[in-house]
């Protein structure tokens, strides 16, 4: 295949892994281990090579799933790989085990910065959690009432939204800790 492109076709997995999102063509490109930046559909198409016709094909699965929304023209790797393996489409290994491991270490690094929220958005969620805790349930963050958490889960039982109670518990002390002191009422009316 070098000679073909005039130099080393394998993608760079390292790099490719580590991208925030893929373009269809890339993507189409990856999946056969290939850099994007060598093999491209433009340079196969009128290349007479034998494999184009697969490629072709496997394009144009990829773009009719982006034209019914299963696919965007930017894609999460993970995303890309999740919509091949779907329709049992092959995947270069390789490459799809260093988006699974960087995919993974990405989740560590955003469980350690907050779960990865915007520190606004975050804000905003926790006075939301903190605000509707004490307007509905009396929570007062200075005097933890111990039968708010469950009060909480089984409103929210109710409605259909399943929660652990500890995970409930959790949101509400960290709520407090940042924005305890804006609360006026609370347990007991106080």
């Amino acid at each position: 295949m070098s000679e073909l492109f005039g130099r080393n076709p394998a993608a760079e997995i390292e790099y490719w892994a580590k991208l925030a999102f893929w373009s269809i063509e890339e993507g189409v490109t990856l999946s056969y281990g290939y850099d994007p930046r060598v093999v491209t559909w433009v340079f196969l198409r009128d290349s007479g090579h034998p494999s184009a016709w697969r490629y072709a094909n496997r394009l144009s699965q990829a773009l009719r799933a982006r034209d019914m929304g299963h696919l965007g023209d930017r894609n999460v790797p993970t995303d890309f790989i999740r919509w091949a393996k779907s329709l049992s489409l092959s995947f270069a290994p390789e490459v799809a085990q260093a988006v699974i491991n960087n995919s993974k270490t990405k989740k560590i690094a955003n469980q350690s910065s907050e779960d990865g929220l915007n520190p606004k958005v975050r804000q905003t969620l926790l006075k939301l959690v903190l605000g509707m805790a004490a307007a509905y349930h009396g929570y007062n963050p200075k005097k933890p009432c111990g039968s708010v958490p469950g009060e909480i889960k089984r409103e929210l039982d109710r409605v259909g939204i399943k929660l652990d109670v500890d995970t409930i518990r959790k949101w509400l002390a960290e709520a407090a800790d940042e924005f305890g002191d804006l609360i006026t009422i609370g347990c007991n009316g106080s």
